[in-house]
């Protein structure tokens, strides 16, 4: 399994470990892009018809941001029509409330891990992707069993959906591999 190597006392270089590369590219992208649009905001001039450009965040940016960085979240909401979004149900509340303090720093703390190549790197990846999965799994349920919404609508937000949970769960499988052969590994040095 990819990323073993600490295991064993000798860390591997990340350009060796493809699969890391992708976790650190996906894990950037869920944690720098919210940061990102926060420091924006702190330097923008007011504007009270803003929302903010990270999806899952615009319920807690400041409405001080300028009107052009309200783009992608109208582009979603015009183009997607997502009924987690319209309807915006208290599950999926909490789910953002959730993302905000335990999914972006843990996935900084993920891009570490990996980066350095620690042995724990796959429990608290394992952790992570059951969290990113399980919570994606009931949004992805939640839309595709939305009965008032049209179906071509419905069809357009399940790629989305689908694309998070497969690599979330592809990562679950390898980290779990990666504990199984630790785990084997220490109980032959016994």
């Amino acid at each position: 399994m990819a990323g073993t190597a600490s295991t064993l006392g000798h860390s591997r270089s990340l350009w060796n470990r493809k699969m890391d590369m992708l976790y650190i590219g996906w894990m950037s992208s869920v944690a720098f892009f919210p940061i990102s649009v926060i420091s924006m905001a702190r330097t923008s001039i007011p504007n009270p018809d803003s929302a903010g450009i990270v999806l899952d965040f615009v319920p807690y940016y400041p409405i001080a941001l300028p009107s052009w960085a309200t783009f992608a979240y109208d582009f979603y909401i015009r183009e997607f029509n997502d009924p987690l979004y319209a309807k915006d149900p208290p599950f999926f509340q909490l789910f953002l409330v959730l993302e905000c303090i335990y999914l972006v720093p843990m996935s900084i703390m993920g891009i570490r891990v990996l980066i350095k190549d620690t042995p724990l790197a796959p429990v608290h990846l394992l952790v992570y992707s059951t969290y990113i999965f399980t919570t994606t799994f009931v949004c992805l349920w939640e839309v595709i069993c939305t009965e008032d919404w049209p179906q071509e609508t419905i069809n357009k937000n399940i790629p989305g959906y689908v694309s998070f949970l497969f690599i979330a769960a592809i990562m679950w499988v390898d980290m779990f591999g990666r504990l199984g052969t630790t785990l084997v590994a220490k109980a032959k040095l016994s």
